[in-house]
């Protein structure tokens, strides 16, 4: 029993470096009639830290000390803080030590109820309860354990219970499940409220925390679905409006901004919202959803605005400015994905048709969203575009990818003009195979110089999209291929001519060896 200056004896440090062959050679020390010594022994406190053993590891040795006589005492030995306020609960909560938390919640009998919730109800210092250090280091099962010692009748206790806020960032345990995904906790957090307390559960969903983020933001932010979706359901059909009020929360960008992280946001998100829904809101969990790039969650927050509000975006969606231009047009100069995406999603299933006629519009220059992409490179955007299209619609599909703007040009001639080797694959590989005649109109397109897609890649030595366009060609379509490469444009120049004109050697050489080959193909 002997202490050191600090204080503190072999069992403390034994404890605290978890040596349980160590704990069990001290405790055996004590003989059958020297209980009272032993008890005493294990209730030392450490000076410096103010820790008993109990707040360490190996507790299924130190609780079986204590006789039936001596509960109250053991209670007592239980309810001990440390310096920083907190219990055996509190450290075993934090570390994950699911069998030790069970040890201490069964330590207590049904008649002990009371002392029981005061126990789990225990705040330290930051005014952090077990439930919390629980769900802050991934400890479900823990939380799970936490929550299940209410009895129905603590109901009211348990609501209290969950509704805490720790000091330091204000946040509930709602706040934390939604963060990292805990989607059966935050079923469990949700199940507790019964519908005569539907206003508290409101209440609960729309807490935000010191940086005024919601359980919604974190969801959204950190695209978890299902939670976002379990969030939303809260609010039923009479409660339209919180709902809209609950989505158009925004957090103050100022504090966050370390705190949330957005990878990829756009400002003109913010401006598209507002405009389109005359809100003056910024930073919603919709924003954050976009900025994370995740459709889904986009998918879901939509669809919670409810009819009347998405009618009024797409009615925005579509408008063209005095230049002819629509929204998308506008906010493809910005190469968000993301924005596109949402834009996108503004149309439901049943509005495709709605939607292609929308990317169909022209601007001033009879310039569509897809002539831009591709001119810009954007190949996300494209294939966004492209994709929009079902299997049904490929005739409206190929319609879309031959259009030309006022200078006759194609998505392929500014795609091939400015070297987007990728664009140009996605726009020739949506062509079928019983679209070879549409496919080789579209190749012989020529914009108002009379140039072609082979002109223009073949002048500025974009040689794999030379390659690309020769190999469009098939087995068969040699004198097509011809055709092709004896075009001339206004300056009676051909792919070759230009080729050899701007030193682009490799490709002079392709295309004379292609014309060759294709010559002596319908001579054999």
């Amino acid at each position: 029993m002997k202490e050191n200056k600090y204080k503190v004896t072999s069992l403390h440090l034994a404890s605290e470096s978890g040596h349980e062959q160590i704990i069990q050679l001290l405790l055996n020390a004590f003989g059958q009639d020297e209980n009272q010594k032993l008890v005493e022994y294990v209730m030392k406190e450490d000076k410096d830290k103010n820790k008993t053993v109990l707040h360490e590891q190996l507790v299924k040795l130190l609780l079986n000390i204590f006789g039936e006589d001596e509960k109250k005492k053991l209670i007592e030995y239980l309810m001990k803080e440390d310096q920083d306020g907190n219990t055996a609960l509190h450290y075993s909560s934090k570390k994950g030590h699911e069998g030790i938390v069970k040890l201490l919640l069964h330590t207590f009998s049904e008649k002990e109820e009371d002392k029981l919730i005061e126990y789990v109800m225990k705040e330290n210092q930051n005014k952090c309860t077990s439930l919390y250090l629980a769900l802050q280091n991934g400890h479900e099962q823990i939380a799970k354990l936490l929550l299940n010692t209410f009895s129905e009748e603590k109901n009211q206790k348990l609501i209290e219970y969950v509704m805490k806020e720790n000091e330091e960032q204000e946040e509930t345990a709602l706040h934390l499940a939604s963060q990292y995904g805990q989607e059966e906790i935050i079923k469990s957090l949700l199940n507790i409220f019964s519908e005569k307390e539907n206003e508290k559960l409101i209440e609960f969903v729309m807490k935000k925390n010191k940086y005024t983020v919601t359980s919604l933001h974190l969801a959204s932010q950190n695209g978890h679905k299902k939670i976002v979706q379990l969030l939303l359901n809260v609010f039923c059909e009479k409660e339209s409006k919180k709902l809209i009020e609950y989505l158009m929360k925004e957090y103050e960008n100022e504090n966050t901004s370390s705190y949330l992280a957005p990878q990829n946001g756009d400002q003109k998100i913010v401006e598209l919202f507002l405009n389109a829904l005359g809100y003056e809101y910024q930073n919603t969990a919709l924003h954050l959803a976009l900025q994370q790039g995740n459709e889904e969650i986009v998918k879901v927050l939509l669809n919670a605005l409810g009819e009347p509000t998405r009618k009024k975006l797409i009615e925005y969606v579509m408008k063209k400015n005095e230049y002819k231009s629509t929204v998308i047009r506008d906010f493809l100069k910005t190469g968000d994905e993301n924005i596109i995406k949402f834009l996108l999603n503004v149309f439901s299933e049943k509005e495709n048709k709605k939607l292609i006629k929308y990317l169909m519009k022209e601007n001033q220059d009879k310039e569509t969203s897809l002539h831009y992409a591709s001119k810009k490179g954007h190949e996300g955007i494209v294939k966004l575009l492209l994709n929009t299209f079902s299997q049904e619609e490929n005739e409206k599909l190929v319609e879309y990818v031959m259009k030309e703007n006022k200078h006759k040009a194609t998505s392929l001639h500014l795609a091939s003009q400015n070297g987007h080797e990728q664009i140009v694959k996605l726009l020739l590989n949506k062509f079928g195979e019983d679209e070879n005649q549409k496919l080789f109109k579209y190749l012989l397109k020529e914009d108002k110089d009379r140039n072609t897609a082979l002109h223009y890649s073949s002048k500025k030595g974009h040689e794999e999209i030379v390659k690309l366009v020769l190999n469009a060609f098939g087995e068969n379509e040699n004198e097509k291929l011809i055709e092709y490469l004896k075009k001339e444009n206004k300056h009676n120049k051909r792919s070759l001519d230009l080729a050899s004109e701007y030193g682009h050697k490799n490709i002079k050489n392709l295309l004379s060896e292609k014309f060759v080959n294709a010559k002596l193909k319908i001579y054999m």
